[in-house]
């Protein structure tokens, strides 16, 4: 059997468990609604823009590329680590810009308290930068430990799960306590609007 053959059921999987993923969120969001509800440029721009925009300028154009081609193809046992911390660094990195979006909404919110029509917007921000930085480092952190898994070394998975497990946990506790901001500013600007 050569490589190309034994590597393809890993890039399968891969995309087929991605695609599935995908699949289920458009299901839930499309259950309450639009997905269109969940494009929002800002908030795109915010998590996005400013991960894609450190990653580059930490490993440069090409070694934002070469992590997913180690992961869908393989390589060598320094290239799986170097890709497994990529991943890492993606996941923190975008766990820290949703909070960064998540408080950019918050703050836009507090200095529109008395104009209704802004404080949408404003919240709209806050909560999608908090749902893009959490699904961007879901993604980042199952890539790195799917990469991790692997190496050679049974160690490098076993500290890349762990390591991801608590940059979830602490990012999504770090996102949870504007998101619960969020809810009691709303529900005080509604108290003073003129309905």
């Amino acid at each position: 059997m050569n490589q190309l053959t034994r590597r393809q059921p890993w890039a399968v999987t891969r995309v087929a468990g991605a695609t599935g993923a995908a699949l289920l969120v458009a299901a839930s969001t499309l259950l309450g609604g639009s997905l269109l509800d969940f494009v929002h440029a800002p908030a795109i721009l915010t998590v996005g823009g400013i991960t894609v925009a450190a990653l580059t300028a930490n490993h440069g154009v090409a070694g934002v590329f070469r992590p997913w081609r180690t992961l869908l193809s393989g390589g060598g046992e320094a290239a799986l680590e170097q890709a497994t911390a990529f991943f890492l660094q993606m996941g923190g990195v975008s766990l820290a810009t949703g909070v960064l979006g998540t408080l950019i909404g918050f703050v836009q919110m507090l200095s529109n308290f008395n104009d209704p029509t802004a404080i949408g917007p404003a919240a709209a921000l806050s909560l999608l930068s908090a749902f893009y930085g959490i699904g961007l480092a879901m993604l980042a952190f199952s890539a790195a430990i799917g990469t991790a898994r692997r190496a050679p070394q049974a160690e490098l998975a076993t500290a890349t799960s762990g390591v991801a497990a608590i940059a979830l946990t602490v990012g999504a506790f770090a996102l949870g306590i504007p998101v619960v901001g969020n809810f009691f500013v709303l529900l005080l600007s509604m108290s003073t609007w003129n309905l």
